[in-house]
């Protein structure tokens, strides 16, 4: 009977040390599984702070972003501001005894008599938001000027025409003018030499161009276009001193601020010519594109068509100059006394 208390009493140990060692299992099972709880919550509030700091990142990013292109456009503007210089009147202006001044200040500088289509003001097409573009070409008239008016019929684009005097072209320069596009001087002859020996050379050979497309078509152009622009490195003599000639008869001068490099001695394939063009367009909201029309650019005319596709594309409306166009001058007329 003792012998059996003593093994019941062994059994009770027994039984109580399985019952404390699963105890104790229970409660580290328990603790792990309250430490792993904790390490996931840790986790989760880790990952949200995460979320929200590149939350707040992305957004000053934007933020950063939108100052970036606000401050590019703003400065757009400020520059074509810079390179639209309004000219002073210069009908005070001295002029030799027995001269009157050339240009009309009454008159716009599209010459046409003929009626054409009514095209938006350059303001117009800006509070629009489009970019206005004028097509310019340099050097004409030649055997592609008709290839390239049809061109222009057939998109009803208008474009300006900076001639020199050439015999034989007659019925070009009147079909530049009864097509509705601005017509205006590049000089008579474009010989450089010539051309800027002195202003009294200067002047001789303004007044045959002036003569030379006045007894043509029958009116009296206003604009002009230096060769090689008034900023070239050619001339011996100031270019304000040829500006100051023009301001004395009203007569206004138009640079660029865009170009296709058509004419500058490479030869450079239609699409890489458009590319140059639209680079530069995009600097600018009004931007006066210089091209060039001569027997030996038939590259010219053959980009023409795309050229004005991908302007448009741009959201540029393509436009004559005329008396309410920005004026692009490398050297300030205005500035010329």
């Amino acid at each position: 009977m003792e012998q059996y208390g003593r093994q019941c009493l062994q059994y009770r140990v027994i039984a109580m040390k399985e019952i404390n060692y699963r105890n104790i299992q229970g409660s580290v099972s328990t603790r792990k599984q309250w430490n792993a709880g904790n390490r996931h919550k840790r986790s989760r509030n880790r990952a949200f702070r995460t979320g929200i700091i590149v939350f707040l990142l992305l957004l000053i990013l934007i933020l950063i972003t939108f100052c970036v292109i606000l401050f590019i456009r703003v400065n757009k503007q400020n520059d074509i501001r810079g390179n639209a210089v309004n000219l002073p009147p210069v009908s005070g202006n001295p002029v030799d005894a027995g001269e009157q001044p050339y240009g009309d200040e009454s008159e716009d500088y599209t010459v046409s008599k003929e009626p054409v289509d009514k095209l938006p003001s350059e303001q117009e097409v800006l509070e629009e938001g489009h970019k206005v573009v004028y097509l310019t070409f340099d050097d004409g008239p030649s055997d592609n000027t008709e290839k390239l008016l049809d061109i222009l019929q057939q998109y009803r684009i208008k474009a300006t025409f900076f001639t020199v005097g050439k015999d034989g072209y007659d019925d070009v320069y009147r079909r530049i003018v009864g097509d509705g596009h601005t017509l205006g001087m590049h000089s008579y002859s474009h010989d450089y030499s010539k051309v800027y020996s002195s202003v009294e050379a200067f002047g001789r050979d303004f007044e045959k161009i002036y003569n030379h497309i006045e007894s043509i078509t029958g009116v009296s152009p206003t604009l002009y276009r230096f060769p090689g622009g008034s900023s070239n490195t050619v001339s011996n003599v100031p270019m304000e001193k040829f500006i100051k000639y023009l301001n004395d008869r009203n007569i206004t001068y138009y640079d660029w601020n865009a170009l296709s490099g058509d004419a500058e001695g490479k030869e450079f394939p239609a699409d890489e010519m458009i590319d140059r063009v639209l680079k530069g367009v995009d600097k600018y909201d009004v931007s006066v594109v210089l091209l060039h029309d001569t027997n030996a650019l038939d590259v010219t005319v053959e980009m023409l068509p795309e050229l004005i596709e991908e302007l448009r594309k741009l959201g540029a409306d393509m436009l004559p100059i005329t008396r309410t166009s920005s004026v692009i001058q490398h050297i300030d007329a205005g500035s010329v006394k």
